[in-house]
């Protein structure tokens, strides 16, 4: 069982460097948010794959290009892949509640 005291620590530059640049940039965040002079509220929100509409004209990269390489059979995962699979909308909502909200939770 993991909660908020884990950190992703197998993922390196060498393997798995987009989950690794996630960690990096929330413990940035995180230091960010001690050092700094005025006591602000933050909360960390990790969407894992986002999908939904692009506004960009010609999506190629990031979950689209993902989504597409998933479909097109690119990947050959087994039976018990599991992914967190997150509607881009859903995940725009859960922004705005969270800035809504009078006490927001850190991790």
């Amino acid at each position: 069982i993991f909660d908020e005291n884990d950190w992703n620590e197998r993922s390196t530059i060498h393997s798995n460097v987009y989950f690794k640049s996630k960690v990096e940039e929330e413990k940035v965040a995180w230091e960010l948010k001690k050092k700094a002079t005025k006591n602000w509220e933050m909360s960390a929100l990790l969407g894992s794959v986002l999908l939904g509409p692009s506004k960009h004209p010609r999506p190629s990269k990031g979950s689209y290009g993902y989504m597409t390489a998933f479909l097109s059979g690119i990947f050959k995962y087994g039976p018990n892949m599991i992914l967190g699979w997150t509607d881009v909308n859903d995940f725009a909502r859960l922004h705005v509640l969270a800035m809504q909200h009078e006490k927001v939770f850190e991790r």
